[in-house]
């Protein structure tokens, strides 16, 4: 959907701004410099824009090149490449309930991969133990007997320390401000249940996009 597709369809059906953002379910000042070109709106809110103004009986048609048509009559959801239409007004509904919380899975997947990606407290680790201490990869690999490419593997966020390195780069630390162990064990545990729920999100996405064909047979 363009701002001027938005701007059509509101005025089509000769509501205001007002009443399009708390029927559709999005904020005035985000539909306001949408609708002004001033504001790009993430899928989320284009998937909540697009459902109200469908279930009004507006129709959205951006196959053509240079266009941005708008019109009474029914759409294609945004499904099609799994081969679903909808039969009545209620399934409608339900489709598009569908493409919803599936854009809302694939944010949360994105900010589970953010978080999965700034959660490095190894490399943190690492990086902190050659500048205070001044030694290279190298000279530390021997320390904590393992190799260079180890420890350039887990500078570079790549691999993980084992708790067992504990105890000698905690002596780079003061205990009373970082438990190297403690901080080696939350970072497991986190690395761990961020995985989990990627794999629970993609998991849920292929299953509603299961159900969405079984329900068009």
């Amino acid at each position: 959907m363009t701002p001027r597709q938005a701007r059509a369809a509101r005025a089509m059906l000769g509501l205001d701004m007002k009443t399009v953002c708390g029927l559709a379910g999005i904020g005035k000042r985000t539909l306001t410099e949408f609708e002004a070109g001033n504001r790009a709106i993430t899928n989320i809110t284009t998937a909540k824009l697009r459902a109200f103004y469908i279930t009004q009986g507006i129709s959205f048609d951006g196959s053509f090149i240079d266009a941005e048509v708008v019109g009474f009559g029914r759409e294609d959801t945004g499904l099609a490449e799994y081969s679903v239409s909808p039969k009545s007004k209620t399934e409608h509904h339900l489709l598009f309930d569908a493409q919803l919380i599936v854009a809302e899975l694939q944010s949360l997947s994105l900010i589970a991969s953010s978080i999965r990606a700034k959660a490095n407290i190894s490399s943190d680790l690492i990086v902190e133990v050659m500048r205070v201490s001044s030694l290279n990869q190298k000279q530390l690999a021997v320390l904590l007997g393992c190799s260079a490419s180890f420890i350039s593997a887990v500078s570079l966020g790549k691999k993980k320390l084992p708790e067992l390195m504990a105890e000698k780069i905690q002596s780079y630390f003061n205990q009373d401000m970082l438990n190297v162990r403690t901080a080696l064990v939350v970072e497991t545990n986190v690395t761990k249940l961020l995985s989990e729920t990627g794999c629970a999100i993609a998991q849920s996405i292929a299953e509603i996009r299961e159900r969405v064909i079984a329900f068009d047979r």
